[in-house]
């Protein structure tokens, strides 16, 4: 298994955050991953706010060492069904979160994440969440 880091635990992981090195270190012997989704986000952040090429390039190779998993036409029936569990229980939340989730669950995955909006939908979809913050 190897736990998803979710882009808001990237981004502290790169600003050195202790409290996501603490929830990494619990999983060190877990190989880490991402989503595609992840992916996406941060290399936007990358390209729209970073200027400088030799940092660029520095966060391109940080980000080239996480496995990613890919979205799939698997991955779209998993995503419809986590909306309509969702939307049952008065919970949506933003669309790409609920193709992160899903992509967690169709891969058996839990996720680490500071997106609390990841909580009652982890529980909602049978994804396991790790939460740093306290």
């Amino acid at each position: 298994m190897a736990p998803v880091i979710d882009t808001n635990v990237l981004i502290d992981l790169v600003k050195g955050n202790p409290s996501v090195k603490n929830v990494l270190e619990e999983h060190s012997s877990e190989s880490a991953s991402i989503t595609v989704i992840n992916r996406y986000e941060f290399l936007r952040g990358i390209y729209a706010s970073i200027s400088r090429i030799d940092r660029r390039e520095m966060l391109l190779e940080f980000l080239d060492q996480f496995k990613v998993y890919d979205f799939t036409s698997k991955t779209a029936r998993v995503c419809a069904e986590i909306y309509s569990k969702l939307r049952e229980n008065g919970l949506l939340i933003n669309e790409l979160d609920i193709i992160i989730l899903s992509i967690c669950a169709e891969n058996h995955e839990s996720i680490i994440t500071n997106d609390k909006d990841f909580l009652d939908a982890g529980e909602i979809s049978g994804v396991k969440v790790h939460f740093p913050r306290s």
